[in-house]
């Protein structure tokens, strides 16, 4: 319920809130898109599997007078066809 809550707030259609952090003077959400088939920029087969993770920082708009930092945790996918490693689709928010 409070992942729904927190995706409707910041209007994050789409995206999988992992994990919530209300701090002093902070808020950390920690935010990941969910699993799915992806276009090789290269070679232009499709794949699903994941290579690895990396976390992106991104700076959010204030709330409740807080910084508010978003804790992307994107995926790179590895094509099975040509071996190429590429990131998925970036979250566009509005």
């Amino acid at each position: 319920m409070q992942n729904n809550f927190i995706t409707n707030l910041l209007d994050l259609k789409g995206v999988k809130v992992t994990k919530f952090r209300n701090r002093k003077n902070r808020i950390r959400i920690h935010i990941e898109l969910p699993i799915k088939e992806h276009t090789c920029p290269c070679c232009h087969s499709k794949t699903s599997k994941v290579h690895n993770y990396r976390f992106q920082l991104i700076k959010d708009i204030p709330i409740y007078y807080k910084d508010t930092f978003l804790y992307y945790r994107k995926r790179r996918y590895v094509c099975c066809n040509c071996n190429k490693r590429f990131y998925e689709k970036k979250v566009h928010c509005q």
